[in-house]
């Protein structure tokens, strides 16, 4: 059974402490109850749902520089880039198996 984001909130902590809501959970990705990130695994295959991870990533590290909260756009690329890990690393295990 697949971990929800909010279970896989503690290995995607950088150092121990739970980051900004602004970028782990932000309100409006809420809506209806489920995270927004949870509907999209559910609905893609682990392929794609990587891709669409690794895509945040870049979107959010080359525009960081235009922004004036640059911090806060690093910081998402940093929460999507360490979701990416743990998927990666739940999708090896499945397929390892």
């Amino acid at each position: 059974m697949s971990k929800t984001l909010k279970e896989m909130e503690d290995e995607l902590s950088i150092d121990g402490n739970i980051m900004d809501d602004v970028i782990n959970h932000p309100p409006h990705y809420m809506t209806g109850g489920i995270e927004t990130l949870d509907v999209m695994r559910a609905k893609m295959s682990p392929d794609r749902f990587e891709g669409y991870l690794m895509g945040n990533v870049l979107k959010y590290l080359l525009r960081c520089e235009y922004k004036k909260k640059r911090e806060e756009d690093v910081r998402k690329a940093q929460f999507y880039l360490n979701t990416l890990v743990v998927e990666m690393d739940l999708n090896d295990t499945r397929t390892s198996t």
